[in-house]
């Protein structure tokens, strides 16, 4: 009898130390659970996000102006326009000298751009459809997809030139009508730009191809 309660004793006695470690475990696993949620809870959910894909900007072109007989007196068509991230241009002078060729700025100019500083800074906008294909070839060759990318946006065209450009107006580069029927129906025929997050594997190429289709993405940053 004597050997059996020592042995109960220290089972009892090994039981409530286990008992009291899954407890202490259990409240660690909890204040962990809760420092995640609560406290880097946005700042890992915006980590995630942005490696998992990216917010892609949807511009829908300007509504057209026609005559009473139908013939189109403005008219707007999506472009490309090419920007670059200052952050991640490794060779600045480099990046210069390849592009001037390509955009018709000067070197000098581009540097400019990349001096901006911060995320984003416009090289070149609503670039004709042979200058963008010359500068994505540019990109895929040169490995510059950590630096520039391109960006929809709306160009205006004027079919018949200067004929009542007086009455139909024009409109500035932010897609803003600044006089005649442009301005004055700003508001009902303005292009619009959404929104869109786009899961994209690591060369910034949509996962899904209904995606793909849905928002015309190009495969560029």
């Amino acid at each position: 009898m004597s050997n059996v309660k020592p042995s109960r004793a220290k089972v009892q006695s090994n039981i409530r130390w286990l008992v009291i470690f899954l407890l202490f475990g259990i409240m660690v696993v909890i204040g962990r659970y809760a420092w995640l949620q609560l406290v880097q809870g946005s700042e890992l959910a915006e980590r995630m996000r942005s490696q998992v894909g990216q917010d892609y900007l949807i511009q829908s072109p300007r509504g057209a102006i026609i005559d009473r007989t139908g013939r189109e007196l403005a008219v707007s068509t999506m472009t490309k326009s090419l920007f670059v991230d200052p952050n991640h241009v490794e060779n600045p002078e480099e990046l210069a000298a390849d592009l001037a060729p390509l955009t018709g700025k000067t070197e000098e100019e581009i540097l400019e751009d990349i001096r901006v500083g911060g995320g984003f800074s416009w090289v070149k906008r609503r670039m004709e459809q042979s200058e963008y294909e010359a500068i994505r070839t540019l990109i895929r060759e040169k490995g510059y997809a950590n630096c520039l990318g391109f960006r929809d946006e709306a160009k205006r065209y004027y079919p018949n030139d200067v004929l009542a450009a007086n009455v139909i107006g024009f409109v500035g580069t932010d897609d803003k009508g600044l006089d005649g029927i442009e301005q004055a129906l700003d508001k009902y025929i303005k292009g619009e730009v959404t929104e869109s997050f786009l899961y994209t594997d690591r060369q910034d190429r949509p996962i899904l191809d209904s995606i793909f289709v849905k928002h015309g993405y190009q495969g560029d940053r």
